[in-house]
């Protein structure tokens, strides 16, 4: 699906939205949440039911769960640049 087109943008909010209400965040989307409990994995039953849907989504998309990491890490960057926040030269 396009990330430009109007469809994407309300699903996109509905991720968040529902990622908020299940882990208290709203920062990053439900499949960015599985995808960082694939790779640290905490004990836990509720770690374990994000790393089964985590497996899930990216059995249905390769690397599904990675590529929504790395989509989020972007819109950030993307809202920082927009906020006008740089990062301090060294």
């Amino acid at each position: 699906m396009n990330p430009h087109t109007y469809a994407f943008k309300i699903l996109y909010a509905l991720d968040v939205f529902v990622a908020s209400l299940l882990f208290r965040d709203a920062a990053i989307t439900i499949s960015s949440y599985c995808g960082l409990a694939l790779r640290y994995s905490r004990p836990g039953a509720f770690e374990r039911v994000k790393r089964g849907l985590g497996r899930c989504l990216n059995f249905v998309a390769t690397d599904h769960c990675e590529k929504a990491i790395g989509g989020d890490a972007r819109r950030a960057h993307e809202a920082l640049r927009i906020l006008g926040f740089t990062h301090p030269k060294p």
